[in-house]
């Protein structure tokens, strides 16, 4: 997905404002081809409200701990978190949010074991009202 592990740290405005380490929270890892220079905006307001909407649902619903959140080179809408578990939520801006990490968290606590979840590498959530594990 990503040539670069370069992260910046953004504010609620979108905009970058310093370079973070890649396991710092509300980080975005930014394509080396064309990388933002410091106090540069976020160019997808819409991608990074999505990304920010889905930190908050995450930290009041704690039930997943997450490290950082990805955009992946050449996206138009996808997004995704890496948890610190090891394993990565994939979203798309598109969708309702909110409803699929609700619907994620009712997926970890009806369906995946503790065992099965330390296993996980991905769980995929760009569908609406679906969830693809592996």
């Amino acid at each position: 997905f990503v040539k670069s592990e370069k992260c910046f740290l953004f504010d609620p405005e979108g905009y970058l404002f310093k370079e973070a380490p890649n396991d710092n929270r509300n980080s975005v890892v930014i394509d080396e081809n064309s990388p933002a220079g410091l106090k540069e905006s976020v160019k997808d307001r819409q991608l990074l409200e999505k990304v920010i909407e889905a930190g908050k649902a995450l930290e009041a619903l704690d039930f997943v701990a997450y490290s950082s959140f990805y955009v992946p080179e050449n996206s138009f809408n996808d997004f995704w978190i890496k948890t610190r578990e090891g394993w990565n939520i994939y979203f798309d801006k598109t969708t309702n949010v909110q409803e699929q990490i609700v619907a994620l968290k009712e997926f970890l606590d009806k369906k995946i074991t503790n065992e099965k979840r330390t296993g996980l590498q991905y769980v995929d959530l760009r569908i609406q009202g679906r969830i693809y594990y592996k």
